[in-house]
């Protein structure tokens, strides 16, 4: 079920929707509306959930009713607040600091679920972030035990747990009567760097970049030699980084307009529910890295809508930058259901085994079983966790889209929220001029060159390195993974040879398959081997690991490992090799 509202250019949400009803998903579409701030005014006992410590800083300099809880305050602290209060009680917690607030409750006596209206802020955010903030999901357990509740975002995602269907939740969409949509400029560029280079020459303006990794901001700040003109905004660890290890001054997890330069950056704590108000309007840029950490990857649906209605003094351009690739599978949003519903099958079948083994031993062994299939990761204390689920589906969905630039742009076109302007720029890559793809050279030349490349870049490795490498691995796969794992020096004692450093690599691994690993890297099907060869190499590798069998090896041990038929090896008895046996 869903209810409309229009919403005409300045009113907010207080002067069409006096009070957020209970039970209600509240999609106002749009940010800035003053949802957050409706609840603050509202003439009841409220719990605001909201998910970092930035808003809660923003919301209590405007208003000095709030209970603002987070880290470093403590339950004594609540109780106090909460014992000095006249008027209703207006907490704003976020998730891992909940639990103080039932704390203080229970020591005042105070009917925690009877009393309060519990408003779960940027709901999107409890899927987004299921996957490693567990203090979101229990949040929600405690959030369906409410008497009087509400969810609300600009960019909802869709819920799949029951309770929302069981407590007759419904659905309430704000529609503006205005043109609200964003103009952004989507960009594919296979250099991210160079393309930010490009901008920061070009732009006149202060320029916003929200990207969420330190340490790729810190590499942009060395290359991009900006230190003096940049700040930085992020988390309390981000922060003892950049200071304790960068030696960056600049970097702040506290907003203020004062600290931010003519170059600020901001990680995914500024991203939701954070107003920006600035006495300017700057250049936005939004950056995804899919060769550097899947924390950079945005959501055009969620995530880049949220970055933009930060500002809420609005912005002059907003560029969302980003590479793609191609080996990235794509699976839609079905897809992904029904594999999760065939791993859910596979665990109830193994969980019914499980409850009714005859055994210690069985019921040990369904039990281990039970811990291997991939649906173990969405149970919690024995319930299914659907957050996790649905983060699940949501990161898949996202991560489909960064396969080919193609899909972006649909998802940018489909969007009633943007006006879109597609670029794509490609830079001439480092990799390209060596063309040791197409040369000449012999194998063992090439991957000399390869190597000498890959020394070249130094840990951590910067955006462009990543790209190097990735174009690199496209061409020799094997002596990328060679180098990453045994080093310039190893590979150069090696002299290159491939069957040596295979052996290298299964040694390195130590998997508990090495004696067969190394037997079928110098054993190959369709080969002849001499009864000479076969016994003198069976010999070394049972030495490498100090095995020494009670008989003497004979060249039929080979028949253990492959199916074989006698032949002739230039005038000696040997073996010849049809197929793997293990």
């Amino acid at each position: 079920m869903k209810t409309q509202y229009k919403i005409n250019k300045g009113q907010y949400l207080c002067d069409i929707l006096p009070l957020i009803p209970s039970n209600t998903i509240l999609y106002k579409k749009i940010t800035g509306i003053g949802a957050t701030t409706a609840e603050i005014k509202a003439e009841r006992h409220s719990i605001i959930v909201v998910p970092n410590k930035p808003v809660i800083d923003s919301k209590c300099k405007k208003h000095k009713n709030i209970i603002g809880i987070y880290e470093g305050i403590s339950t004594n602290e609540v109780i106090k607040r909460l014992i000095a209060d006249t008027s209703f009680h207006k907490i704003m917690v976020t998730p891992e600091s909940y639990h103080k607030v039932k704390k203080a409750c229970q020591k005042l006596n105070i009917s925690l679920y009877s009393t309060f209206f519990m408003l779960c802020d940027e709901a999107h955010q409890y899927i987004d972030d299921a996957d490693f903030r567990p203090e979101m999901t229990e949040t929600m357990n405690d959030f369906f035990l409410f008497e009087n509740k509400a969810l609300v975002s600009a960019t909802p995602i869709e819920f799949s747990d029951p309770r929302f269907v069981s407590q007759g939740f419904v659905k309430i969409e704000i529609l503006p009567t205005y043109n609200y949509r964003y103009n952004i400029t989507a960009i594919h560029t296979n250099s991210i760097y160079m393309e930010i280079k490009n901008i920061l020459h070009t732009s006149t303006n202060e320029i916003c970049i929200f990207l969420n990794s330190v340490d790729m901001i810190h590499s942009l700040i060395e290359k991009l030699d900006i230190g003096n003109d940049c700040a930085v905004f992020c988390s309390e660890k981000g922060v003892r980084k950049f200071i304790g290890e960068y030696n960056f001054p600049n970097a702040y997890h506290s907003w203020c307009e004062d600290k931010m330069k003519k170059i600020t950056f901001f990680t995914s704590r500024f991203y939701n529910a954070f107003d920006l108000e600035l006495s300017y309007q700057p250049d936005v840029l939004l950056i995804t890295d899919v060769f550097a950490t899947h924390y950079t990857w945005l959501d055009v649906n969620t995530d880049c809508i949220q970055i933009l209605g930060r500002f809420r003094n609005g912005i002059n351009s907003a560029d969302h930058i980003f590479n793609t690739n191609r080996k990235i599978p794509n699976k839609d949003r079905d897809r992904i259901k029904w594999e999760l519903s065939a791993h859910r099958h596979c665990y109830e079948v193994m969980s019914t085994y499980y409850e009714n083994a005859a055994t210690k031993e069985a019921r040990f062994a369904f039990a281990e079983a039970l811990k291997s299939i991939p649906f173990s990761d969405y149970i919690s204390n024995g319930e299914i966790n659907y957050f996790k689920i649905d983060n699940k589906i949501h990161n898949i969905c996202v991560q489909s889209t960064y396969g080919d630039y193609n899909i972006i742009e649909s998802n940018y076109l489909k969007s009633d929220l943007f006006v879109l302007s597609f670029k794509n720029r490609i830079y001439p890559s480092d990799i390209d001029k060596l063309v040791i793809s197409h040369s000449k050279f012999t194998i063992r030349v090439k991957r000399a060159k390869i190597v000498n490349i890959l020394a070249q870049l130094k840990e951590p490795y910067s955006e462009t390195d990543i790209r190097i490498i990735t174009d690199i691995r496209a061409i020799d796969p094997f002596i990328v993974e060679a180098y990453m794992t045994l080093g310039k020096t190893v590979i150069e004692q090696l002299k290159y040879s491939e069957k040596k450093i295979k052996e290298a690599l299964i040694m390195n691994k130590r998997n508990g398959m090495e004696v067969i690993d190394l037997i079928k890297n110098s054993f190959k099907i369709g080969c002849r081997y001499s009864n000479k060869f076969i016994v003198q190499e069976l010999n070394r590798i049972y030495s490498k690991f100090d095995i020494y069998l009670s008989k003497k090896i004979r060249a039929n041990a080979i028949s253990q490992f492959f199916e074989v038929i006698p032949c002739k090896v230039k005038k000696e008895r040997g073996y010849y090799l049809i197929q793997d046996l293990v």
